[in-house]
């Protein structure tokens, strides 16, 4: 059977939200949506009460979902435990888990478990935010770009390719924030080359179906991601990142990132 995506559904926006975008993805890899709510039980068991609002928060779910027009099969699941462990679980072998990020008072708890995730879930998992349908000034789109941070740290090559992926499934632009020169040949040492040769191969070739471009990455890429305005639909960065991980999960990150309605994808 097809590895699903996996959404983390607990009734709020940000998690219906988090459903929709990830029947998109499903739709794209052609693999099954599984919408799953994990209670955590006030005794020893779930109560009568606890278990309907789950039903209640997963068919809500299901209705954003057909209101976007697409059709992924759709499959839940209850759990009844802690909401990391399960989802880790429940995500085990998946194409990616995605769950909403929440703001305000309910930030530190988001955070906290996407935190949790990206280090124990073993598979990528995104961090859902609304868009804006932000136009210029004469009504066309305005074009929104997939980030990648590549830092030459283990798992660089695969928060490429997922870049990259996302850009096939959304017809968008790819900036890839390298912590190298792409102007300057052979500076260096050979840590990281397959990545390097990766990016370079994607800018010097005339055929490829994905815009490419790189620039360094900044000191502070919360600020670039700031200054960018409306432009940018999704971070990617690698789980090994340790540093820029934890640079897009705190709470500043989280204001801009909300504020521009962009993703974190971490992989």
């Amino acid at each position: 059977m097809s590895t699903p995506v996996v959404v983390g559904v607990d009734g709020c926006t940000p998690s219906l939200e988090a459903a929709s975008w990830g029947a998109h993805a499903a739709v794209s890899r052609k693999v099954p949506l599984l919408l799953v709510f994990v209670v955590e039980p006030a005794g020893h068991d779930a109560s009568t009460a606890e278990m309907a609002h789950a039903r209640q928060a997963l068919h809500r779910a299901w209705q954003c979902i057909r209101a976007t027009g697409e059709e992924p099969l759709v499959q839940t699941d209850v759990r009844v435990g802690e909401p990391a462990a399960e989802l880790a679980s429940a995500a085990r072998g998946a194409a990616m888990l995605c769950l909403g990020a929440a703001s305000g008072k309910k930030h530190s708890r988001s955070g906290a478990l996407a935190r949790t995730l990206t280090r124990h879930a073993h598979t990528p998992v995104a961090l859902i935010r609304r868009q804006s349908d932000a136009r210029r000034s004469d009504g066309t789109a305005i074009v929104k770009w997939i980030v990648a941070i590549l830092d030459e740290s283990h798992g660089a090559e695969a928060a490429l390719r997922a870049a990259l992926d996302e850009a096939r499934s959304r017809n968008a632009p790819v900036l890839a924030l390298t912590s190298w020169s792409t102007t300057l040949r052979g500076v260096g040492d050979d840590n990281g080359a397959g990545v390097r040769q990766e990016v370079q191969r994607h800018l010097d070739s005339s055929e490829d179906s994905i815009d490419l471009c790189a620039l360094p990455l900044p000191a502070d890429p919360v600020r670039l991601l700031e200054d960018a305005g409306n432009t940018v639909q999704m971070v990617v960065v690698a789980g090994a990142d340790a540093a820029d991980l934890h640079t897009l999960t705190s709470r500043r990150a989280e204001r801009v990132l909300r504020q521009r309605g962009c993703t974190v994808l971490v992989v």
